[in-house]
């Protein structure tokens, strides 16, 4: 797993590890923290954050991309066709990434 950290995390880059590391339970690792997230898009797959101004880059950029807002943004859009890509759970966000890594980026964007 790839992690772009948000400019904020750039600079705590040891305090950023250890809450990922607490937070997740894979191995995992930075994006050149060198970079803006936007310049290194392609190195990824899927990219999941909370709410994140880079995440709707991705997306309209055509790459994959899941908010992991865990119940905190409900009922945010107007269209409720983004729902489809926001977990408020665990479990919701486990089932995206499942549902959505080794898809085509054009059957993730359609569903």
């Amino acid at each position: 797993m790839l992690i772009y950290l948000h400019p904020k995390e750039k600079k705590h880059l040891a305090q950023a590890k250890a809450i990922y590391s607490e937070s997740l339970n894979v191995q995992f690792e930075f994006a050149d923290v060198g970079w803006p997230s936007r310049e290194l898009f392609d190195l990824c797959e899927l990219t999941v954050s909370e709410f994140s101004s880079s995440q709707f880059e991705r997306l309209f950029g055509g790459f994959k991309t899941v908010f992991a807002t865990m119940g905190e943004m409900n009922d945010h859009f107007v269209d409720k066709s983004i729902d489809t890509i926001f977990a408020n759970t665990y479990l919701e966000l486990e089932q995206l990434l499942e549902n959505n890594l080794g898809n085509s980026t054009n059957s993730f964007l359609t569903n």
